[in-house]
């Protein structure tokens, strides 16, 4: 997994995943630096929307693709 920020692109790698109540965290490496990302029920939503809208998008590629073939 990769993390674009202004300063840069960096790799992000997974050290673990906890459960803490409703929100998950996971716990991991930006390039050198440690840090996690939270996640709650309330993120789901926009997330599982963006996830819908990129599945969309990929599903109308492959469409366009077969229809010039």
């Amino acid at each position: 997994m990769k993390v674009s920020s202004p300063v840069g692109t960096f790799p992000f790698t997974f050290d673990k995943i906890r459960l803490h109540g409703s929100r998950i965290t996971v716990h991991g490496h930006m390039g050198a630096w440690p840090s996690e990302i939270e996640v709650g029920l309330e993120d789901v939503p926009k997330a599982a929307w963006l996830a819908l809208g990129a599945a969309a998008l990929v599903a109308a590629l492959a469409i366009s693709r077969r229809r010039r073939a």
